[in-house]
């Protein structure tokens, strides 16, 4: 037996061909959730391609919302006339088959005198082959599952389900739901083992990754069905044995979750999600006869924001906040703290979190400009990441910086610094600066919004002149769109100057 588990997701934040795979048939057009259309206009003595058809004007068939077995849809049969009628499911071109087919389905009616009897059976190459018998209903309102298979094995290229029906007595209605067509030997009633580990990656506010490895013996020419929840699902919350399904029907038995995704793919992502919501997963492998295996078993590889740099940047009154992550893992996002005294309470200073990347195994940078600050003030700072789940990580670096209007004479002494040349400039400029004694010099360049762009330098110069060249491209090597972009240079004992250049492309 199978492990049962599912995956919890928290979040910042198809199908089946018509014709199946393998020796499998209608999908899910036989449960009444695909293309194929229910023609009650017009009578045909054979089956139709792309329809659900009969062959009198004295029988009805309509689609049905209301009473259904699986998804949304189902087929409702209504006639009070005591002959025999036929209606068709749509048929199919295959290659050359010499298997035996199973018919599959399930009937309901809501009264066991006052209904239909029926016949089922298969069209193989325009050849009928069906039970002997006619039968109703053996219970009211209460899904009946029937099956049959002819013997006859002949070659066939064309594939269709019939089923005769009449009514007894004052006749009713009966409703078709979950019909299939399969090569089997006999009726299938095993269900395959379940998908490997689900693992996720790349979550974004509104997407995510789902993967899982097939599972030992394949899926016997079906496919895997995964079905998300907002609350946590109970071990009973799985689909109807036989059941036919489609993208976005929901399966409710304790629980209500959607149908996310069919298909023979292991991996897919998962789209229009809602920030800060908890996500719960089931991945189903499930064969030609839509058995379903029990929940393919999950795990979680989660890993902390890993926090590479964090800068404070003086300015005339202003301070710009700096921060790169080498990795992310269920990352919703970033606040800022801010003091007057590092060893006072720390206050909140965005008013809104600042979102991040999710999951990612990717660099990223980050930036936030306080304006809120008077010059000749310290101000200190930390900063603070928030999963999925609302978990707080405050990370024990703290920055402080010194907005000032104008430099110290402490630094003019140290510090000289050239103005960029050229100025406009294509492809390149130059940073020329000079110091007294040894420094450590960092260089953040930023547009006009106050994204940082790239770092120039962030290292420790000795005495004397020194050139620092950019080139025009971000932190990505990408080259940017002409503007004006603004040097920020910062360094020890209080160094802090800007320099504004324009790029032109």
């Amino acid at each position: 037996m199978k492990k049962r588990n599912y995956l919890l997701i928290l979040l910042l934040l198809v199908g089946l061909t018509t014709m199946g795979w393998g020796q499998t048939f209608l999908g899910k057009d036989g449960g009444l959730e695909g293309s194929a259309t229910i023609d009650n206009d017009i009578t045909y003595s054979v089956p139709q391609e792309g329809k659900w058809t009969k062959t009198k004007e004295t029988i009805t068939i309509a689609n049905e919302t209301t009473i259904t077995r699986s998804g949304e849809n189902a087929l409702k049969i209504s006639m009070t006339s005591e002959t025999m009628k036929r209606v068709y499911t749509p048929q199919f071109t295959i290659s050359a088959s010499t298997s035996k087919w199973y018919v599959q389905f399930y009937r309901r009616s809501s009264s066991t005198s006052d209904t239909q009897e029926q016949c089922w059976g298969v069209i193989r190459n325009g050849t009928e082959m069906k039970t002997v018998t006619y039968k109703s209903v053996p219970s009211s309102d209460t899904w009946e599952k029937v099956t049959y298979a002819p013997t006859s094995t002949d070659e066939a290229t064309t594939v269709a389900g019939v089923i005769l029906t009449k009514a007894i007595n004052a006749g009713g209605d009966v409703y078709i739901d979950d019909f299939c067509i399969y090569a089997a030997t006999t009726v299938d009633n095993t269900a395959p083992n379940a998908p490997g580990s689900v693992t996720i990656s790349n979550i974004t506010q509104t997407t995510l990754d789902l993967s899982w490895s097939a599972p030992s013996g394949g899926t016997d020419d079906g496919g895997y069905m995964v079905v998300r929840y907002n609350t946590t699902p109970s071990a009973d919350d799985d689909p109807n044995v036989n059941g036919i399904y489609t993208v976005n029907n929901t399966i409710t038995v304790s629980n209500t979750g959607t149908v996310r995704y069919i298909g023979t793919e292991t991996s897919f992502t998962d789209s229009d999600l809602s920030p800060n919501t908890t996500y719960y997963y089931k991945v189903y492998t499930y064969d030609k006869a839509h058995n379903y295996s029990t929940e393919g078993e999950s795990s979680d590889t989660s890993l902390p924001v890993e926090l590479q740099d964090f800068n404070a940047i003086p300015g005339n009154g202003k301070v710009t906040l700096s921060w790169i992550t080498e990795s992310e893992t269920e990352n919703l996002g970033f606040n800022l703290y801010r003091s007057v005294n590092k060893n006072d309470e720390f206050l909140m200073l965005n008013a809104e979190l600042i979102a991040g990347h999710g999951s990612t195994s990717k660099r990223h940078e980050y930036s936030y400009v306080d304006r809120d600050v008077v010059n000749g003030v310290t101000y200190y700072y930390k900063l603070e990441d928030v999963d999925y789940a609302g978990k707080a990580k405050l990370h024990d670096k703290v920055v402080s910086a010194t907005p000032t209007s104008k430099e110290s004479d402490a630094n003019i002494n140290q510090f000289r610094l050239y103005p960029c040349f050229p100025n406009p400039f294509n492809p390149e400029t130059t940073l020329r600066f000079e110091l007294t004694e040894a420094a450590r010099i960092s260089v953040q360049i930023y547009d006009l919004l106050g994204n940082r762009i790239t770092t120039l330098s962030d290292a420790a110069f000795q005495p004397g002149e020194h050139n620092l060249t950019w080139s025009g491209r971000d932190h990505q090597n990408r080259l940017v769109g002409t503007g004006i972009y603004f040097l920020k240079i910062s360094g020890d004992r209080g160094i802090s100057r800007t320099e504004k250049v324009i790029f032109l492309r």
